[in-house]
């Protein structure tokens, strides 16, 4: 056999295994009991939103596991549908108020529900309006909104980390960056589960390195 033959022979064996891998991974991602991947969508003053409603997990560490499904409900929270007619306090902060990495019942804003309802004697909703990579700014347009469109909260609990520090609205371009990536993620999970996963997973080895 000569050099070229060999070598189509070779590139064309990995085509091969490359699609069944895709193949087989694609499969996987698609069984109704395996994890599946959060879904943001652009939003014009944060850059990004959870899209609602979902249940999905979020890439935890680098990438290997993924968390626990979080239950946003129709208004963006995660929380079950809210009864506006009830007492509410909200929070607002990043991933770590968001509670990324444990179920919805055990999530801090679910079990203060609880504690508060119990106390009461009746119905107080905590409402986690927390999301990863969110700063001062992102938080501050939040609470606008929600005072917007929503009843007063008893009170609003406010969470920053020490390396949130985005404190000013992304610029135009990053607006722009934003919304075009947003297209781009929804038109391939559109088509694919496994891509996204390879895509991220890829850039987390990529930072390691």
């Amino acid at each position: 056999m000569t050099w070229p033959a060999a070598l189509r022979r070779f590139i064309t064996h990995c085509v091969l295994v490359g699609l069944t891998v895709f193949a087989i991974g694609e499969i996987w991602f698609r069984l109704p009991w395996t994890a599946k991947l959060i879904v943001y969508e652009f939003d014009e003053e944060r850059g990004s939103r959870f899209a609602a409603p979902q249940a999905r997990g979020i890439r935890l560490g680098n990438f290997s596991r993924v968390s626990p499904p979080i239950g946003i409900n129709a208004e963006g929270f995660r929380n079950q549908e809210i009864d506006w007619k009830a007492p509410t306090i909200l929070a607002v902060g990043s991933s770590e108020l968001m509670g990324t990495g444990v179920e919805d019942h055990e999530v801090w804003t679910s079990v203060a529900s609880e504690r508060l309802s119990r106390a009461s004697g009746h119905r107080v909703t905590v409402i986690n309006a927390g999301s990863a990579s969110y700063g001062p700014y992102h938080h501050a347009v939040t609470v606008r909104r929600f005072l917007e469109q929503h009843p007063r909260p008893r009170g609003i609990v406010v969470r920053v980390s020490i390396t949130d520090r985005l404190f000013s609205r992304p610029s135009a371009e990053a607006l722009e960056s934003a919304r075009k990536q947003k297209v781009i993620s929804r038109a391939v999970k559109r088509v694919s589960e496994f891509l996204p996963f390879l895509i991220n997973k890829a850039l987390a080895q990529k930072l390691a390195i």
